[in-house]
């Protein structure tokens, strides 16, 4: 049975203790319901959960114009899927098969609009092999690892400076935002946005970090993505090429979560490409451990492909 909400609250209400459990996996779910606050649903924004047998399967939210996230709360705690392969066997995967199919009918009979979808492999198998009928078509666009960190490992630090990014360094940061999204998403950002983004949004609320030579001069960069409950999230971490593989990202991931941890924060997570393994040993060096695989499709008519 799929059950929605007449608002985020009401939805945080019954399932956020539930969410709050696997935090760094339900952080797209718990996060955008965080966010609506008091906002009523509706088919543009709505949040859901899906049951089978008086038993939460899944917890799911629509939030236009991004994907539908799907969280399966019952997968037990602890327990990694890395590929649709790697799934549990037995009740309870076919439990989370179940519930996938049902919220593909769900969403299909009310004629929902939906964007694209995230979620582990697993569950994207099974609702895509429900959702996607003749015409409509289901574009990989991210393949990603979920890592958590609770407890920072002994690293070799680089010298220098970390501290946060300040008005001057916008230029920097602008060009580095243009060359990650490059690297990250094959695509070129709009400069106007990133930098009224910068200079408004992540240096005025001092989320962005710096790592520095030891004459200030910026070689990698890393960003507070959002803040959850008990943790926070890393994103935007980019180094200038001709600075990798010296040890500066390590240091400044290490130095990045060292702060926060201090800052009465339980751990820190971050999505990382699954297609980029030398980068993401970065940061397992430094206490990381992925705790879930994550996909991200984008549908798209058949017509529209064509053309």
């Amino acid at each position: 049975m799929v059950k929605t909400y007449e608002s985020a609250a009401l939805f945080l209400k019954e399932a956020k203790e539930i969410l709050l459990e696997q935090e760094a996996v339900s952080q797209l779910v718990l996060g955008n319901a965080i966010g609506a606050g008091d906002q009523p649903c509706r088919s543009d924004l709505f949040f859901g959960t899906v049951w089978l047998k008086g038993e939460m399967v899944m917890a799911f939210c629509n939030c236009l114009p991004w994907n539908l996230v799907i969280h399966a709360v019952l997968q037990r705690k602890g327990e990694v899927w890395r590929n649709e392969a790697d799934a549990l066997i037995g009740a309870e995967s076919e439990k989370i098969a179940t519930a996938a199919r049902e919220l593909a009918a769900y969403l299909k009979e009310n004629a929902i609009p939906v964007k694209g979808v995230n979620a582990n492999g697993f569950v994207c198998q099974n609702f895509l092999e429900h959702y996607c009928e003749e015409g409509l078509i289901a574009e990989k666009e991210l393949s990603m690892d979920i890592m958590e960190c609770r407890n920072l490992r002994p690293a070799a630090l680089q010298a220098g400076i970390y501290r946060s990014a300040a008005p001057e360094d916008a230029d920097w940061i602008l060009e580095g935002c243009l060359a990650f999204e490059q690297e990250a998403l094959g695509k070129q950002g709009d400069r106007e946005k990133l930098l009224e983004n910068i200079l408004d949004h992540q240096i005025k609320n001092n989320s962005l970090r710096l790592f520095c030579l030891t004459d200030n001069t910026p070689v990698c960069m890393a960003n507070l993505a959002r803040n959850l409950t008990n943790g926070f999230s890393i994103n935007q971490v980019y180094t200038v090429p001709k600075y990798r593989g010296k040890g500066y990202a390590q240091t400044l991931i290490y130095k990045f979560c060292e702060e926060f941890f201090r800052s009465g924060y339980s751990f820190a997570t971050l999505f990382v490409d699954k297609t980029n393994p030398i980068s993401n040993r970065v940061y397992a060096k430094v206490g990381f451990e992925i705790v879930e695989d994550n996909y991200a499709y984008h549908f798209t008519e058949a017509e529209e492909k064509d053309e």
